[in-house]
């Protein structure tokens, strides 16, 4: 349980709770708190944590059952009754003088001021956790954005690799093509010519030999 109150809501109820069921079902753990000298306040803080649970579960039914929509009637009911109530105040203080009217406006005074509080940190509540979510949804597009970015510069990447590979291999089937041997009619001749040749030339070996 060190430096709890650094951490969030979620976190310190689901340490709490660890301590608690380690310290139920390991004795070890606990007959070694106990031989320190710490039963008595581990008594008092289980029983502070029963009674939080406790109240935030009562908390959690009275918000459930609470009305949906808009407060802004109910507001102004309410703004109504209390001037009402003010004037009324106001009216028998100069009525029944021989009343003391102090501790009731004390009271209300007091009521009021602490009410008024609680609206104004539940409005700045509000608000903050509007910006919050404003943010995080900005955030949330602004990742998707960066990731459609990234990914059209992967695709065009691969593209441009696709297109140069595709090049490189029409210029290398071009090369092979240019290498291989072109048989020209001019060749032919050539070939013709040296068979003219041999022709001639075995004929007249024939002729030597039958003479």
């Amino acid at each position: 349980l060190n430096y709890l109150r650094e951490n969030d809501k979620d976190t310190i109820d689901s340490r709490i709770s660890g301590f608690f069921y380690e310290l139920k079902h390991k004795s070890e753990v606990k007959d070694a708190l106990y031989q320190l000298g710490f039963k008595t306040y581990l008594e008092e803080l289980d029983a502070a944590n029963k009674e939080h649970e406790n109240t935030r579960a009562e908390r959690a039914t009275q918000l459930s059952q609470r009305p949906k929509g808009s407060t802004l009637p109910l507001q102004r009911e309410l703004q109504y009754i209390m001037s009402i109530l003010f004037e009324q105040v106001d009216y028998f203080q100069h009525v029944y003088k021989d009343v003391d009217y102090s501790k009731l406006i004390t009271s209300l005074n007091h009521t009021i001021a602490t009410y008024t509080k609680l609206i104004k940190t539940r409005d700045t509540q509000r608000k903050h956790k509007k910006l919050k979510a404003e943010k995080d949804a900005q955030a949330a597009l602004e990742g998707k954005n960066q990731i459609k970015k990234v990914e059209e510069k992967h695709s065009s990447a691969v593209a441009d690799i696709n297109a140069k590979e595709a090049v490189s291999t029409t210029g290398e089937k071009e090369k092979e093509s240019s290498k291989q041997p072109v048989v020209t009619n001019g060749g032919m001749g050539e070939d013709k010519q040296e068979y003219g040749t041999l022709g001639k030339n075995a004929r007249s070996q024939g002729r030597k030999s039958s003479n």
